[in-house]
């Protein structure tokens, strides 16, 4: 299959628009999606029902007003996998100190 340069176009405009929401975030916002994704990966790893979590990770999301496309965002999946790790038997509470949890949020939120 071979693109025209009128398609190519059309691709670029599109991903221009749809990321958006991603880029009009704000660093409190991306910090709250990677904490609550965090968490979800954390519980998964640990046997919970993954489309459970996500759908109680939906709902917290829009309650906060923060747009649910952010749950996709790869650099932010990235970043909230990372985090997991480092979180606490009830995958509540990280065990790292607050600057290295700030270090480490901040790596994927800054780009």
């Amino acid at each position: 299959m071979r693109l025209t340069p009128k398609q190519i176009l059309t691709m670029l405009v599109s991903s221009f628009f749809l990321s958006i929401p991603i880029l009009g975030a704000t660093v409190n916002e991306k910090a709250f999606i990677i904490g609550i994704l965090a968490s979800e990966k954390c519980q998964v790893r640990k046997g919970e029902n993954p489309t459970l979590l996500r759908s109680i990770v939906v709902k917290e999301v829009k309650k906060m007003n923060i747009d649910v496309e952010l749950l996709k965002n790869n650099r932010l999946n990235k970043g909230a996998y990372q985090y997991s790790l480092d979180l606490d038997s009830t995958c509540g509470k990280s065990t790292l100190s607050i600057e290295e949890q700030e270090n480490l949020i901040m790596k994927y939120i800054i780009e």
